[in-house]
This record gives C-alpha cells, sequence and structure tokens, in this order.
C-alpha cells in the first residue's frame, strides 16, 4: 500500500509475513498513504459539510484497533455526564470515554494524518444503555499552552468519527443525527454506526447522538481539529431555535442577528491545573484535552525520497468567500496566532514524543517514536 516503511527496512523486515495491525500503523507511509486517498477535508466539504466514509482502514487495523478498546478496564473509562445548562455551554449527555490507555496511542496518532500540521484533539468513546447527546453544534473554544509557553485559545474546526461497532441496528440507538440536513425530512439524516467507517463534518453543525437501548457497548474514536481563534460565539442560553436558525442564516449567506462577545480576549492566559473529559460533539466542559503539534511536513518527517503528498482540499468558492467575510477584522490577530502554532510545532521537532503530565503540560519525559512518525510532541490544553 505504500513505498517503503515507517522506519529503514520495515518492509524487508516484514517480507514473508502480513504485518500486524501495530507494524502498519508504525509504517508511516503505508498509514499516511491509506489516509490521504480518502481526503476527508475534501470530501465534507463537497458534501456540504459533512460525510460518511466506508472502510476506512484496512479490515485487519479495524479489527486490532477493536481489540484495543474491548481490552481497556472498566476502571480507565471516564463516565461523563451533565444534565442541560445552556448558560456553562453544555447540553445533556452521557458516554465514557478515554485519552490514554495501553495501544491507545498509536490509534490516535494514526487518526492525525486526516490534516497533518494541525492541532488536535482525540479520545476513545463508549456508548452504554442510556448513553446519549442531546441536540448541539459542537462549538467549543479550548485553550492550548504552545511549547514557547504562551497560551492561545483555539476553537474546533473538523470533527472525527470513526466507528468500531459491527452489525448495528438502527434500534440500538447511539445514532447520529444531523439536523441540518432536513432533504431526509423534518428531523434530519440518520447515520447509524457503520463498521469501519468515518463520519466527519465541519464545526458548526447541529447533531445529536440518540440513547442507547441494548445491552452491547457502542466503540469509536473521536475529536476535533483546532483552529487558532475564537470562530464564532459560543451559545449561552438563549433560545435552542432561535439559535439553530441564526446558524443556519449565517451558513446560507443571510445576514445573521448580532450575537453577543465573549468576554476576555482571544489568547487570554489563564493558570489552571484540572483534567477532565469532553464528549464526541460535547459542548466545551471545564478540564484539560491532550492536543498534538504533528509534524511540519511529510518530507520533513520523511525526508526527500518517497515523500507522500497530501492532496489540498478542494474549496468551493462561495464558501472561501463566505468565510473570508465572516473573519474580516481578526485576521491579524489569527494570522499571529497560527504562526504561534506553527513555531510551536516547528519547535517540537527534537526526534520523539514528550509526555503531558506535570502543571501546565510540561514535558516529563522523551520517548522515541518509530521511523517516520519521529517528531511529535505533545502539548496541553488548560
Amino acid at each position: 500500500m505504500g513505498r517503503g516503511g515507517g522506519k529503514p527496512g520495515a518492509r524487508g523486515a516484514h517480507a514473508g509475513r502480513k504485518q500486524t495491525w501495530q507494524e502498519w500503523i508504525d509504517d508511516y507511509e503505508a498509514a499516511s498513504e491509506c489516509i490521504f486517498k480518502h481526503d476527508v477535508e475534501a470530501t465534507v466539504i463537497e458534501a456540504g459539510g459533512l460525510a460518511r466514509i466506508s472502510s476506512f482502514l484496512p479490515e485487519f487495523v479495524a479489527e486490532g484497533i477493536l481489540t484495543v478498546l474491548k481490552s481497556i478496564p472498566d476502571s480507565k473509562w471516564n463516565e461523563t455526564a451533565a444534565r442541560e445548562d445552556y448558560r456553562q455551554n453544555n447540553i445533556s449527555h452521557s458516554f465514557s470515554s478515554v485519552k490514554q490507555a495501553n495501544g491507545l496511542d498509536a490509534v490516535i496518532r494514526l487518526f492525525t494524518l486526516v490534516r497533518p500540521e494541525a492541532l488536535h484533539a482525540f479520545s476513545a468513546a463508549k456508548y452504554c444503555k442510556r448513553d446519549h447527546i442531546a441536540p448541539h453544534d459542537d462549538r467549543a473554544y479550548t485553550q492550548v499552552r504552545l511549547d514557547s509557553g504562551r497560551i492561545i485559545t483555539t476553537s474546533r474546526d473538523l470533527a472525527v468519527i470513526y466507528y468500531l461497532t459491527k452489525d448495528w441496528k438502527e434500534e440500538y440507538g447511539g445514532v447520529l443525527v444531523d439536523l441540518e440536513d432536513t432533504a431526509a425530512g423534518p428531523s434530519g439524516r440518520r447515520y447509524v454506526p457503520q463498521w469501519n467507517s468515518v463520519v466527519a463534518f465541519k464545526v458548526p453543525r447541529y447533531h445529536a447522538v440518540t440513547a442507547l437501548t441494548t445491552d452491547r457497548p457502542r466503540y469509536s474514536i473521536f475529536g476535533w481539529f483546532l483552529l487558532p481563534g475564537k470562530r464564532y460565539p459560543l451559545f449561552t442560553g438563549d433560545d435552542l431555535e432561535q439559535h439553530k436558525q441564526r446558524t443556519l442564516r449565517a451558513k446560507h449567506g443571510q445576514q445573521p442577528e448580532q450575537e453577543p462577545e465573549e468576554e476576555g480576549g482571544e489568547d487570554e492566559e489563564e493558570d489552571k491545573d484540572e483534567e477532565g473529559e469532553e464528549g464526541e460533539g460535547l459542548a466545551a466542559e471545564e478540564g484539560a484535552e491532550e492536543v498534538q503539534a504533528a509534524p511540519r511536513s511529510h518530507a520533513g518527517a520523511a525526508g526527500s525520497r518517497g515523500r507522500i503528498e497530501q492532496p489540498a482540499p478542494k474549496r468551493h468558492r462561495g464558501a472561501e468567500a463566505g468565510a473570508a467575510s465572516s473573519h474580516q477584522g481578526h485576521s491579524e490577530r489569527r494570522t499571529e496566532d497560527a504562526g504561534a502554532v506553527v513555531g510551536g510545532a516547528s519547535a517540537a521537532m527534537a526526534m520523539g514524543s514528550g509526555q503531558v503530565g506535570s502543571r501546565g503540560g510540561a514535558v516529563r519525559s522523551i520517548v522515541r517514536l518509530p521511523g517516520r512518525w519521529q517528531g511529535r510532541r505533545k502539548h496541553a490544553c488548560i
């Protein structure tokens, strides 16, 4: 599937036998070629903001990832639940998630290839009976401490959900309902979890996850790619339908009604030391997220030979014009923030991966990554 291994001689070392799923993930060229061929972001844009991609990974890799999630002890899963409280930008939800577990780091590293060089926050999720997420649009801010020590505010921009549940039926629940796609009916389009598939969408987008009715758990990998700055106002308590309609008008190029500005600057520095979890499409809660900076480029990570180019996402002119108009007045600040993110990522090119553990996400130790996966460091969201 690729040209050369994730580390020198990797393909040769596996001659005469099949790679294990772990070896496949460590094989940078095989993994990156597989992810890049789906061109997730371009597919989402061409589909109008949300898309499903089937057979996302090789079957044996999907089976291996499912084994990882099933082997996570119950004590490791963090149960997350909250009642609806729009004053705190919270919606009703319940599910379990985990960011760190045996074998999970490599899995999350694989999905960062959807948007290389971007900050991101990914976790594994397990939905059990009655778990759900009420209608919401995924808007949330996350503060990221860069290697330089500077804290910037980021916004969720692209959501990705990878489903790992076989033979799922709609009546089992756990269905993602796209409330903005009314072509399928006034209640939106329903996406029943499909084995080894990805559903990805641009944020904000109104959706929900229906309550599970079965005793079977529903497993997934989920997360967001982040952009510097406050890209949208947060919902803080006005009528839900009014808020939804205002968002839809803005997406269709109509003049939106004015929403109140959030207090505080875009890069407001704070010193918090809390930990928590966020959910699949969940409004931001207080807590810490783990965010990584990807390699500067595939050429930088892999060298000039065997370079895999990521296809440039295809943009609609109307979407570009709308984005340019909506961000006018903030471009200089965001350019500065984007430069800080790139600088933070570039500063992280030392060989290895730092482990988040101490206050503010300071690097506690260095761990070598396989071959061309070198050059990734973890950052802390505070």
